[in-house]
């Protein structure tokens, strides 16, 4: 078969008949078509790939690690469609599939898939589920894997934050999530896993208490990240409300920055601690740099969105507080500021207040 007018790269893939290659060429063939996009050009990418398909069709006898690496090529390049579909044309061509590597990676893809359908909570949930199927199937297949884990804690945590869920759900999904996390943090360091342990630190970061009403007036009193809702679901979970703390929880985002230090998700979390330590001129500094950004799915326009709020919120509590210390004496300034000063962990006028509350 003899195709005119092709680029070099191309023709070179061709004439070395080698499998390996001839694998890569359909990735090849996309990027030709992108950037050489015209008609004639549509009928020759074409073309290319029924030759491709039919000259080196799915086979048993290629190493495994060849179809791993083109997926992962699509998954770093957030090709979550892509990805999606070389996987499962795999599972349809041998019945062997698909074992505990490609169920990972197949979970990797729902959740991209997943953050372009934001807005469509039927679509989102159904591409959620098959991911929470998918990588359970491959942790309980026993497989030693960061990765299997990571993307467990992944999903699990993304799952357990849907609107309208059970009770029973999210409880459920709580407890594989804190489990998988645990699991997780043992392995390599990740920038995913440190940012999910830091999330979780920020979402939950008061001490147990011994009753519920005790535990509802700290949370107004601490302005609390935790809904009511929420907090019962974690006790539920976990018995109590486990110990953290913000300076906890920001321990670990910066952690997961030092290994990506624009994923937009970890910014704004590294925003929201200091804006509870009280330090917005640092929060401005994460959230500035989160306004610079162009979102690559409609999560991150969200998160963009809240990023801009947070901004507006913090310059008109300045402009209320600057005209609220014009009106006062300087001692009476240094006193408003040293109040609003916060801390990760609990005074001991707060610790008062709560052992009046548990001798009630």
């Amino acid at each position: 078969m003899v195709i005119k007018n092709l680029p070099t790269f191309l023709e070179k893939k061709l004439a070395s008949k080698s499998l390996f290659r001839m694998k890569h060429m359909i990735v090849d063939i996309k990027i030709f078509e992108k950037k050489y996009n015209s008609s004639a050009n549509k009928e020759i990418v074409e073309m290319l790939i029924r030759y491709v398909k039919h000259a080196c069709p799915f086979s048993a006898s290629v190493p495994m690690r060849v179809y791993y690496d083109e997926i992962d090529k699509c998954l770093d390049q957030y090709d979550g469609q892509q990805a999606y579909q070389l996987i499962k044309e795999m599972m349809s061509k041998d019945k062997a599939l698909p074992n505990a590597e490609l169920q990972y990676r197949l979970a990797h893809a729902c959740y991209i898939l997943s953050n372009f359908c934001h807005s469509d909570r039927d679509k989102c949930y159904r591409l959620l589920e098959e991911a929470y199927a998918s990588c359970k199937s491959a942790y309980e297949s026993k497989v030693k894997s960061d990765e299997i884990l990571k993307w467990c804690a992944v999903i699990t945590g993304v799952l357990a934050e849907l609107q309208d869920l059970s009770d029973f759900d999210r409880i459920t999904y709580l407890r594989e999530f804190k489990k998988f996390l645990d699991e997780a943090l043992t392995g390599k360091p990740d920038a995913s896993v440190y940012h999910m342990n830091g999330r979780f630190r920020y979402r939950v970061r008061h001490s147990p208490f011994h009753s519920l009403a005790k535990n509802l007036f700290l949370c107004e009193f601490n302005m609390a990240t935790l809904s009511e809702d929420e907090k019962k679901s974690v006790l539920a979970a976990f018995g109590t409300v486990p110990i953290c703390t913000i300076d906890e929880a920001l321990e670990n985002f910066h952690k997961a920055e030092e290994f990506d230090s624009e994923n937009i998700d970890n910014l704004i979390y590294l925003g929201k601690c200091y804006i509870a330590k009280g330090n917005e001129s640092k929060a401005q500094k994460y959230l500035v740099s989160i306004l610079k950004m162009q979102p690559a799915d409609e999560v991150d326009e969200i998160l963009i969105a809240e990023a801009r709020e947070l901004m507006t919120n913090i310059k008109e509590y300045n402009t209320e507080s600057f005209h609220s210390d014009s009106t006062k004496s300087p001692g009476q300034a240094n006193e408003t500021k040293s109040s609003t000063d916060s801390t990760s962990s609990y005074s001991e006028e707060e610790s008062d207040v709560t052992d009046q509350l548990d001798d009630r």
